[in-house]
């Protein structure tokens, strides 16, 4: 799409985005009603979320921050504008309808991607509910979030990790083709297995948290061809071989684009820091919220 010229045009582009989406056949029985009855609410699911989106866009984090620009500036545009807290009790409602956004904003950009689908790029990251002393007594969405370890910071922390594969784009970010959410304290390989199967042929480059050596890299290479960076074995091995290090380097390069992709999104959404989610709805809002966000910014701009 042409790039949004001023704050006026994101807006309506983001709502006729919006209104088209929650729409479709494919996710319109995902939608939660305010209302039981059948009488539509006066400010409407898709205004819900289009404030969401555009405060995220605009460069707001928090969904207080959000509501109050909106209740400041754009009154005009959402004169029946809800209370903060009925605001975010009708958006934490909206959870399984964010979901299916997610997926059919990245079904939409596949579509319109004419790049070839077959080298793709596997990484993950947590989303951190709790960290340091608090980690331990953290309770947020136990049905998901537990106590886990992130090797690149050397940090545990309560939450949960995302995994994502994307489709390499030669020039630009990868797209997101496999999108998953797994416990903080799942193995990235356990996380991977998920998706083994649902990669068919081209080639996956990962990092070295991906590699154990069998079942998970067999399933793998018997849909397509794996490329993994090689680990020291812990105690028979001080120093990689060196065509070993010229393999991990040529690996690091390509995967490059996809820690830029994970650097970017949590640049525009910020996406990791979840220390203000309270309950397993409002989990889901955060991470699919702000990765729609996320995708619609790459449909925008």
């Amino acid at each position: 799409m042409k790039e949004t010229k001023n704050w006026q045009t994101l807006l309506i582009s983001i709502y006729v985005l919006v209104d088209e989406l929650v729409n479709r056949d494919s996710i319109d029985h995902l939608r939660w009603r305010f209302c039981k009855s059948n009488k539509k609410p006066k400010f409407t699911d898709e205004e819900v979320l289009t404030v969401y989106f555009f405060g995220l866009l605009s460069g707001l984090k928090e969904k207080k921050k959000i509501h109050e620009y909106a209740n400041n500036h754009l009154l005009e545009w959402f004169p029946e504008l809800v209370s903060y807290e009925t605001y975010v009790d009708r958006l934490n409602k909206l959870d399984d309808l964010m979901v299916g956004i997610t997926g059919e904003l990245r079904d939409q950009l596949l579509i319109d991607c004419s790049e070839p689908d077959n080298i793709r790029l596997l990484d993950s990251m947590p989303i951190i509910l709790a960290k340091e002393k608090r980690r331990y007594t953290a309770k947020v969405a136990p049905e998901l979030a537990d106590v886990g370890y992130c090797a690149s910071k050397n940090e545990k922390f309560y939450g949960v990790k995302l995994h994502i594969v994307g489709r390499k784009i030669e020039g630009t970010l990868p797209l997101p083709e496999f999108i998953g959410l797994t416990n903080g304290s799942i193995h990235d390989l356990k996380g991977g297995e998920a998706i083994a199967n649902q990669i068919q042929g081209g080639s996956l480059f990962d990092d070295r948290a991906y590699y154990f050596g069998d079942e998970f890299n067999e399933i793998l290479d018997s849909n397509g061809t794996l490329h993994f960076a090689v680990k020291k074995k812990k105690k028979n091995q001080k120093y990689l071989e060196i065509y070993d290090e010229v393999r991990n380097s040529d690996i690091s390069r390509i995967r490059q684009p996809i820690e830029s992709l994970f650097n970017w999104i949590c640049e525009k959404v910020d996406i990791q820091k979840g220390s203000k989610i309270r309950s397993m709805s409002g989990l889901m809002i955060h991470v699919f919220g702000r990765l729609s966000a996320a995708l619609i910014g790459m449909l925008f701009f």
